[in-house]
């Protein structure tokens, strides 16, 4: 989330995990076509509340650079804020859950078509391929 390290307490990952669950609940709740519970909305309105990331310029490039002290509440501050703003935006229909059963990731769908499947065309998407190619297969061989 910045371009310099920013150094993390335990008290800050169980903070991030906290707001990573959260985010995740609510996705998986508009995927479903249901608000997200209050209580997750809540953790990630708190996560938001930190300043984020303040964007510099260097060298003609942007740098982003964590608001000292609490760095981390930074960082995490603009994960929740990108949530936000995702969920709260028309793009909010295109969120998706991979289709394989051995993966739980989200992903939002910009394909054209809006039929993408896979969190990966490369790995779950070529996974599938390959199972399906194996039984077809075997199920044309005599």
């Amino acid at each position: 989330m910045t371009d310099v390290p920013v150094p993390v307490t335990d008290a800050d990952l169980g903070a991030a995990r906290i707001v990573r669950e959260a985010v995740y609940r609510a996705a998986k709740a508009l995927i479903d076509g249901q608000p997200p519970a209050a209580e997750d909305q809540a953790v990630i309105n708190r996560a938001a509340e930190a300043p984020p990331p303040v964007p510099r310029m260097d060298g003609g490039a942007l740098m982003l650079a964590p608001v000292w002290p609490g760095s981390a509440a930074s960082a995490l501050s603009a994960v929740a804020r990108d949530a936000i703003s995702l969920f709260t935006s028309p793009d909010v229909k295109s969120l998706r859950e991979c289709a394989s059963p051995e993966c739980g990731l989200l992903f939002v769908d910009l394909s054209r078509p809006g039929r993408r499947r896979w969190c990966s065309s490369d790995a779950c998407g070529g996974k599938a391929r390959a199972a399906s190619y194996r039984r077809r297969r075997t199920t044309a061989a005599p």
